[in-house]
């Protein structure tokens, strides 16, 4: 089927055909932007649904399972708006403007054809006037031909006439007939051109226009079919992507633990307090009759009794208010100065955690600010060496400052480290008061608890942690100028350093996450009270400013403690020695070529690593130590 054989009488109406077929393309671009508009809102829509409603940081609830749940299905529907992002913007690249640019081309070229099509009829339609202007001019040369041949045989056979008027009238019948002749001529000649035109219009040039009017039609079509699978396939290569996190939904729903959030609830608001006794029967009418003696000591004892179960009464239900009441009386405490910082709004169970919470927050600080310290005295040691590096002074009010942190921070781990045993103390003797007292609600009688040693209190959270490390304690006497030997044994004060801080790392390593750590003592007075009072009360060892323990103390005091030995700590990786090496600097040890060793504790930053030699005799004192971390090579353990 051709357009040029089947429509060769339709060049307007094709003409309207294809101006409505661009246009329907240019509509399905319409479309396609419209459609990628609101993709674009609807991800824009998710993605503000899930800020609305996600958890905020300050909430409480985000530990449980569910609320955790919560929050990953709201990643996984910022995941799906991306999605729809990006079907939005495939859509409007790969589409919209490849409607528009191919409705500009396919306008274009039904132009150029139209105007083609237009030329040729204009041509046949000049020569069909010039055909009708002959015939017209022949018909009239006719018409007067026979008038004058009419007028000529009248005058011929009127005897009136002269000779004179019948030659007249003879010569314009002759001239008339050869106007006529002549008209007859150029309107045949006008008509075999109109026939040659009009044959090669309808056979040769409107065919050539239609077939191109209709292979630019089906051009428009094509590309109308591939567009619409082209937005499909779109869609369709991010169900993937949709589905899996739809999985994630499910799957994180699956983690959803309704035992656990149960515990989480315990953990959270549980008071620690003991529930209250029984409220004793008081017989008023059995009271003795004695004398005011006896009233007085048994009106006084009675009191007593009444005050001490109220106490209770008042102190368990004062820790096991409602979340809201706690948060409004919290404010009303506030209010009227009660001090923060002691946690007395908090049950004792909330008020343990919250200070064991801080206690480890501390001693990451104290690390980090000892780290920073032995960095800028390694720094001051390098420029009072080489003074191209820089002038050593620059670095003594950083670590002015780095000193008054550290005491800052010491200072408020002490304190915290008060309140823990005062609550440790206190739930102790709660403990044993409970325990002791006899089920007779008539009976008074007070049974004297013997306090656990501090201890044992103590033990379970006792650590030598990074405040108290010796590397870090050492390093105080370097803060002095006039301190030669710092300055010129370097190297030698940071392997010691380092024997002391492992042998703490190791300590503070084995201990329960519950584990505290000791306060470095200060150089003043009233810190040093405060630590001492700590140590006298709770048996804490506090190492000082100025021990250094060899491996023997080590070992001593480690057998004092209760931790393994440092033979007994377990080897992080293997290493073989590159190099020999012989033991100059305190807390290093000497090896030789190819010697094997586990180590303990790897590279801080000084380029040393302590290890255990892998034959050793446990006597010896120079079983373990640092070597230099060049002069070995390090291989993971293998894994059982």
């Amino acid at each position: 089927m051709s357009w040029s054989t089947e429509l060769w009488d339709q060049f307007d109406t094709i003409t309207n055909h294809t101006a409505r077929g661009i246009e329907f393309l240019d509509k399905l671009g319409h479309f396609v932007k419209d459609r990628s508009v609101i993709e674009t809102d609807y991800a824009s829509k998710l993605r503000k649904l899930a800020k609305s409603y996600d958890l905020k940081k300050k909430d409480d609830e985000k530990e449980f399972t569910y609320c955790k749940a919560f929050s990953q299905m709201l990643k996984e529907l910022t995941d799906l708006a991306g999605q729809h992002e990006v079907i939005a913007e495939n859509l409007s690249c790969q589409i919209v403007k490849e409607v528009q640019t191919i409705c500009k081309d396919l306008r274009e070229e039904r132009k150029r054809h139209l105007n083609e099509g237009t030329k040729y009829q204009n041509l046949l339609t000049a020569s069909l006037n010039h055909l009708d202007k002959s015939k017209k001019c022949y018909d009239k040369a006719f018409k007067e031909s026979e008038k004058a041949h009419d007028n000529y045989q009248k005058a011929d056979k009127d005897y009136n006439l002269s000779r004179a008027e019948l030659d007249k009238a003879k010569t314009l019948s002759l001239t008339k007939e050869r106007l006529c002749e002549s008209s007859k001529t150029d309107y045949a000649k006008q008509l075999q051109v109109a026939n040659q035109a009009q044959k090669e219009h309808y056979t040769q040039f409107m065919p050539k226009v239609f077939q191109q009017l209709q292979d630019m039609e089906h051009r428009r079509i094509e590309c109308t079919k591939n567009l619409m699978k082209l937005s499909a396939m779109i869609q369709k290569n991010v169900i993937p992507i949709i589905n899996k996190c739809l999985d994630g939904v499910i799957e994180t729903a699956n983690t959803i633990d309704s035992r656990t959030d149960a515990q989480i609830v315990i953990d959270k608001y549980k008071s620690g307090m003991q529930p209250p006794d029984d409220i004793p029967f008081e017989d008023l009418s059995n009271r003795p009759a004695t004398n005011s003696e006896s009233d007085t000591i048994s009106t006084q004892s009675k009191g007593s009794s009444l005050v001490y179960s109220h106490s209770l009464k008042s102190e368990s239900f004062r820790h096991t208010f409602t979340a809201r009441g706690l948060k409004k009386r919290t404010k009303l405490l506030g209010i009227f100065g009660v001090n923060k910082n002691d946690y007395s709004e908090l049950p004792p169970n909330q008020k343990r955690k919250k200070i064991q919470a801080k206690i480890d927050q501390l001693n990451g600080q104290i690390s980090q600010a000892n780290g920073v310290k032995d960095g800028l005295i390694i720094m001051r040691q390098a420029y009072e060496e080489n003074g191209a590096f820089g002038d050593p002074k620059t670095i003594e009010s950083q670590l002015r400052e780095n000193e008054a942190t550290l005491e800052r921070l010491n200072g408020e781990l002490t304190k915290h480290l008060v309140l823990l045993d005062e609550i440790d103390d206190t739930k102790t003797s709660t403990t044993t008061s409970t325990n002791n007292k006899p089920n007779n609600n008539h009976t008074s009688e007070n049974h004297a608890t013997s306090k656990s040693p501090s201890i044992a209190n103590s033990n379970h959270r006792t650590s030598l942690g990074p405040e108290s490390e010796m590397s870090r304690t050492n390093s105080d006497n370097s803060l002095k100028p006039d301190d030669a030997n710092n300055r010129a044994e370097g190297t030698k004060s940071s392997a010691t350093n380092r024997t002391s801080n492992s042998f703490n790392d190791s300590i503070s390593d084995s201990i329960s996450q519950n584990a505290v750590s000791a306060a470095n003592i200060s150089e003043s007075t009233t810190q040093q009270d405060t630590v001492d009072g700590v140590k006298n009360r709770d048996n804490i060892a506090v190492v000082g400013p100025t021990t250094h323990l060899n491996n023997a103390q080590q070992q001593e005091q480690i057998s004092e403690i209760g931790f393994d030995a440092p033979s007994e700590l377990p080897a992080q990786a293997h290493a073989k020695a590159l190099y020999p090496f012989k033991a100059e600097p305190a807390g290093s040890i000497s090896m030789e070529e190819s010697e094997q060793f586990d180590v303990i504790e790897f590279d801080q930053g000084d380029g040393w690593t302590r290890v255990r030699r892998k034959m050793f005799n446990p006597d010896d004192e120079d079983f373990i130590g640092f070597v230099p971390t060049t002069y070995i090579a390090i291989e993971p353990v293998p894994e059982t």
